[in-house]
């Protein structure tokens, strides 16, 4: 299962907005960052509203691009969490298993 898919703006056969398109209509779930050389506002403005998490300028800067994986890989965590609540928590007793009700383990 993927959590993050990152794309650039200018690839071919397809563009980083058709990526971006094709992940919110399959996955709307699934975090989008779109990176160019190429940017202007109006791509930015674009690609946000089309709902990219994030649209990064060329050159990148290593600390930069990590911090925002590390921001996209955290919204997409808690979305999980919301979704299944009880993901990485102590397991229920099973049912019938009435000992930590009462104190009694």
């Amino acid at each position: 299962m993927l959590d993050l898919v990152i794309a650039d703006l200018r690839m071919t056969p397809v563009s980083g907005l058709d990526v971006l398109r094709a992940v919110k209509q399959t996955t709307p779930d699934l975090e989008v960052i779109l990176m160019t050389d190429y940017g202007t506002v109006e791509t930015a403005v674009e690609a946000m509203r089309l709902g990219a998490f994030d649209f990064i300028t060329k050159p990148l800067q290593h600390v930069e691009m990590l911090l925002r994986v590390r921001n996209a890989l955290e919204k997409r965590r808690h979305a999980r969490d919301s979704i299944c609540p009880i993901r990485g928590r102590e397991r229920l007793p099973p049912h019938g298993d009435h000992r930590h009700q009462r104190g009694d383990a």
